[in-house]
């Protein structure tokens, strides 16, 4: 049977990707159902965990995140240094500061909670949305007590992303990572 056999070796046919990453691919695959990942979320931090790793080769980034919960401020700042290691991170505890901060200098995500004083999270995502210096930075919302109806407004609002406390740490590492991703101007590919 096929389900049997080593797949070809994804480094192989793409020398210029990460050895690293070529051995996680090569195990999803495996012949051998030992030597596969148990599950998809143990294949998903294994995924997330190389691409920290490789990261650290990339430019920096800014990040701003607006929560008035210290711990989950801080919680949420660490993940977004580990997820891009170059990152300037910087933190505020509501959401003027953070409007503040994301629009005096280029900012790669943001991260607001959905109920902190001043700006709330709708509120930071529409002045960012008619900011000339911020339109286009990508927004994530984090809440502990939003909804679908909340989701649907702010992603017609421009939000990007909304995740519910409390908050896997990898989910978000992917999810802002994605982002980041999408939000840069590719590199064109040069033929020879």
């Amino acid at each position: 049977h096929q389900a049997h056999l080593e797949p070809p070796s994804l480094t192989e046919a793409r020398p210029d990707l990460s050895g690293e990453l070529g051995e996680v691919v090569g195990r999803a695959l495996a012949g051998d159902l030992r030597v596969r990942y148990a599950s998809a979320d143990e294949l998903r931090r294994a995924l997330v965990g190389v691409r920290m790793r490789l990261g650290s080769t990339e430019k920096a980034h800014r990040i701003v995140v607006a929560d008035d919960d210290e711990d989950f401020l801080a919680l949420v700042a660490e993940t977004g240094r580990a997820a891009f290691p170059r990152a300037s991170v910087v933190e505020a505890r509501d959401g003027e500061t953070a409007l503040r901060a994301i629009e005096a200098q280029k900012t790669s995500l943001a991260i607001v909670d959905l109920r902190m004083p001043g700006l709330n999270g709708f509120e930071l995502v529409a002045a960012l949305r008619g900011s000339e210096q911020a339109a286009d930075v990508p927004i994530v919302v984090v809440t502990a007590h939003g909804g679908a109806t909340d989701w649907s407004l702010l992603s017609s609002m421009g939000a990007a992303g909304f995740l519910v406390k409390p908050l896997d740490p990898y989910a978000l590492v992917a999810l802002a990572r994605s982002l980041v991703d999408a939000s840069e101007p590719r590199r064109v590919a040069r033929s020879t």
